[in-house]
């Protein structure tokens, strides 16, 4: 660099409730506080030209000293000791992100790899330089969950973090032998080229490098000098099979008249694809025809009646899917793409179509403004929007279990991720982003969609907006 990132960075300092200091900067990470559960408490904070420096106490015998360094680069160091003569176990500090836009998080043991994005664009990397890694609830956890301490005994980590102009820049600091797909197909097999080092899965010692597994998520150890890094790696059923069992378990416990539309769009896609009997679809009309008789119909429910009465010519229940159409939310994401289904049926079969959709409120949502973006006008360039939109698939940086993206609220929901999955499937085909993303925007729509069918259990909306 030519000059420092501290040079171009505007640092303040707020507290949060428990006196932790919440550092904020003008860089893409924006608001970043490493703190630990009570009843850690900060007892002290230094502060000096380009150095922040926090520490802790426990009860137990502990102190926490945690270090901010902004110069070329963005270090965060960490160390923890026993202070006291026994053994301890104390709960350990937690990195925790204040924002609105996910991060990537990558924590695994003996390596990891944190990436902030800013909305104007450019990103913020951290590589770990030592600790032991985990992904926690509503953070990243640089050292585990709880640290076994004996007396004068200590741990530390550290994170060393700098700009980054696109997310391909992101993957240079994985390690070499870090597999290029870390969830696949079910069937398919897993190359770790790791020959010098120890192979676990799900506990148990492997031979060779090439890893197969049932569907799901597994945990993979490599034992090398430096330590064990613990990536998840796993197997995803695919989607026809999912939808096949999910619509034979919906076929046989329906109730007509407590049906929801998620249900009814998966036990019709089930049917229409001969999954399950397609006395199925019989069963899904008279649905449709009690949820339509009802205020407040839902996103899937007006879908699955314009597709079915587009099908059997249905006028009443046609209709009934418009005017439910017309009062959903267009402040949440798909309703414009309900519209543009809906007008694209109308316009095959001749039917009546849609009213317009009122779009002159700005959209808060950033997957709204990008659904926007996507399906009214696209440039010949993917807007900022859009591309924020493929940075929620989460599939630049590798996936652990159960998901890589983290915001100010911990984890970030399955059911997101699925709506952005359906969102993009509207991905313009000439907007390639494969320069910036290092693969195209297809490719990172897949990683999601294995990720979320790789999970143990993927609720009925989600797997709904799978199947868009």
């Amino acid at each position: 660099m030519t000059e420092d990132l501290w040079d171009r960075t505007i640092l303040s300092l707020t507290t949060d409730g428990d006196g932790w200091p919440v550092a904020a900067t003008s860089t893409a990470a924006g608001r970043v506080v490493v703190d630990a559960p009570r009843p850690w408490r900060p007892v002290d904070l230094e502060c000096s030209a380009r150095e922040l420096e926090v520490t802790a106490e426990h009860p137990d015998g502990a102190r926490m000293r945690i270090r901010y360094t902004i110069e070329e680069t963005w270090d965060i160091h960490i160390t923890v000791r026993a202070t006291g003569d026994r053994a301890i176990s104390v709960p350990g500090p937690r990195w925790r992100f204040l924002t609105d836009i996910p991060v990537h998080a990558w924590p695994a043991g003996a390596d990891g790899v944190v990436a902030t994005a800013a909305r104007q664009g450019g990103q913020m990397e951290w590589k770990q330089l030592a600790g032991d890694s985990r992904m926690g609830d509503d953070g990243v956890l640089p050292l585990g969950r709880m640290l076994a301490l004996g007396p004068g005994e200590s741990l530390a980590s550290s994170w060393r973090g700098h700009e980054a102009a696109c997310p391909v820049q992101l993957l240079h600091d994985l390690p070499d032998w870090l597999p290029g797909e870390l969830i696949v197909d079910e069937g398919d097999e897993i190359w770790c080229d790791t020959p010098d080092a120890g192979l676990m899965l799900d506990g148990a010692e492997t031979d060779g490098q090439v890893l197969t597994g049932r569907a799901g998520l597994h945990e993979l150890e490599v034992r090398q000098a430096r330590g064990t890094t613990r990536p998840a790696v796993g197997w995803a059923p695919s989607l026809a099979s999912v939808r096949r069992i999910r619509g034979e378990e919906i076929m046989g416990s329906l109730d007509v008249r407590r049906a929801d539309g998620a249900r009814l769009w998966i036990l019709a896609r089930a049917a229409e694809a001969a999954d399950v009997d397609r006395v199925a679809l019989e069963m899904v009309d008279e649905s449709l025809e009690n949820l339509l008789s009802r205020p407040g119909a839902g996103l899937f429910t007006v879908l699955t009646a314009l597709t079915r009465s587009s099908t059997t010519a249905d006028m009443d229940i046609w209709n009934l899917a418009l005017e439910a159409l017309a009062v959903l939310d267009d402040a949440r994401p798909g309703t414009l793409m309900a519209h543009a289904l809906a007008a694209s049926l109308a316009r095959i079969s001749g039917g009546p179509e849609p009213a317009p959709v009122d779009l002159t409120a700005d959209a808060e949502d950033p997957l709204v403004r990008a659904e926007r973006g996507m399906l009214l006008d696209p440039g010949p360039r993917p807007d900022p929007d859009s591309l924020s939109a493929l940075w929620l698939l989460g599939g630049v940086l590798p996936s652990p279990a159960p998901g890589p993206l983290l915001d100010g609220h911990g984890r970030h929901p399955a059911l997101r991720t699925a709506q952005t999955v359906a969102l993009t499937s509207m991905w313009p085909e000439w907007w390639d982003v494969s320069a910036d993303w290092g693969v195209d925007a297809a490719t990172l729509r897949q990683r999601a969609v294995r990720r979320l069918l790789a999970q143990d259990h993927l609720d009925d909306e989600a797997l709904a907006l799978l199947m868009w």
